[in-house]
């Protein structure tokens, strides 16, 4: 097979869907590839030299893939035997304050290498994707338009959607006469997406992970809980994706626990953690939270901070009775596990919960575990999912996610 197949000689759009990928055939050949590599590595210091002679043109690379791919390698090898003083290379990861201060090409473009010299670009900004949900009737009629819209409006400012994924397959459209659909609106393309959040990397699953793949509502607490993780002993109970861990473990937190009932989500939250090189200090285990946080009083195990991000309890007003005593029995079981002078967050995903039923509830609850508490903040939603006050009577369900971060002590 030639290489030739992998070329793109800009004749036609690329798609690609369509573009060569499969290298297989190139494995009996590994010999005389490496062969040919060393003679093409001493072709390119050449050709490198000549290019920065002139000064006419310059030359890009962009590297694109997931995280231990390999791209790092890859650039240290392919660019080995070029001059550095007319290399440059760039690797792209979370973007600063002053990156966020401009628009989302700008560090792009900051990037791009004057004439006569070669740029590699660790990562480009080849890699944004849109995952829809729509549950309700009104939200299907117009979903198409929708969509072209947000394409819209993320082009004016300079991101470029390469797809859109439809997670419609919750069973609340059931009761809107909708049939669940999950699939892609338009061309297909690597469902599994890595994103930065907060410092944080993770690889998402778009098709198989719950909702959209990722809860986005949570960015601004999580973060939040970065200021109080550092050097402490962290217990992050429904734990999904290591989202909370992982921030405690990036902001230095001493040693970190996540527990989920899923097998799947601690796969995801321990692939996570290596991605982030937090393997050593971020663990997750598969347990249920309500069982396991018992055996961790019985065992005489005392954690710095422990955050409760239970999923919601109650999606009915007729279903609130239980899941007060729900909220009640898990922050009981949870305060008894923070040590004297540490830390607890809980939050409630229900609207049905309100502000002042959760309040209520955890008070009872810290009575009942002999605790005080000292509400440290109160927290909500992420500003991308507003809360409606405009007819806020009649839409109570956009004010949902409540957020509180208490330091407790023990009575004495």
């Amino acid at each position: 097979m030639s290489a030739k197949a992998y070329l793109y000689d800009g004749t036609k759009k690329l798609r690609l869907k369509e573009a060569a990928t499969d290298a297989s055939a190139f494995k009996a050949q590994k010999a005389e590839l490496k062969e040919r590599t060393e003679e093409n590595l001493r072709k390119a210091a050449v050709l490198q030299e000549k290019l920065y002679a002139a000064g006419q043109e310059g030359l890009i690379f962009a590297m694109q893939a997931r995280d231990a791919a390999g791209k790092d390698s890859l650039i240290k090898h392919v660019f080995s035997a070029l001059n550095p003083q007319a290399l440059e290379v760039h690797a792209f990861k979370a973007p600063n304050s002053i990156e966020l201060s401009h628009d989302y090409l700008w560090r792009i473009e900051q990037a791009i290498p004057p004439r006569g010299k070669i740029g590699v670009l660790n990562r480009s900004h080849y890699e944004d994707v849109l995952v829809v949900e729509c549950l309700a009737l009104g939200m299907e009629q117009f979903k198409e338009t929708i969509v072209s819209l947000l394409n819209g409006v993320l082009k004016e400012d300079g991101i470029s959607i390469r797809g859109v994924y439809e997670r419609s397959d919750a069973n609340e459209r059931r009761k809107e006469g909708l049939p669940k659909v999950k699939g892609f609106i338009g061309e297909t393309f690597d469902t599994e997406v890595e994103i930065t959040e907060n410092g944080v990397h993770y690889l998402v699953d778009v098709v198989n992970g719950q909702k959209t793949g990722f809860f986005l509502d949570q960015k601004y607490n999580r973060l939040a809980m970065q200021r109080i993780c550092k050097g402490k002993r962290v217990l992050d109970c429904f734990t999904h994706m290591g989202t909370f861990a992982l921030n405690a473990g990036i902001a230095g937190a001493s040693d970190v626990t996540g527990l989920d009932i899923s097998e799947y989500a601690v796969q995801q939250a321990n692939a996570n953690a290596v991605r982030n090189h937090l393997e050593d200090t971020v663990h997750f285990r598969c347990a249920n939270v309500l069982d396991e946080l018992p055996k961790l009083a019985e065992a005489g195990e005392k954690y710095d901070v422990v955050i409760l991000d239970p999923p919601a309890f109650t999606k009915s007003r007729e279903a609130t009775k239980n899941a007060i005593k729900g909220y009640r029995e898990i922050n009981m079981k949870g305060l008894k596990l923070v040590k004297d002078g540490g830390y607890l967050a809980t939050c409630s995903c229900s609207h049905f919960m309100t502000q002042e039923l959760l309040a209520k509830t955890v008070k009872e609850a810290a009575k009942a575990a002999h605790k005080r508490l000292r509400q440290v903040e109160f927290r909500t939603q992420a500003p991308d999912h507003p809360i409606l006050w405009a007819n806020s009577a009649n839409v109570p369900e956009s004010y949902y996610l409540k957020f509180f971060i208490f330091q407790v002590v023990d009575e004495k």
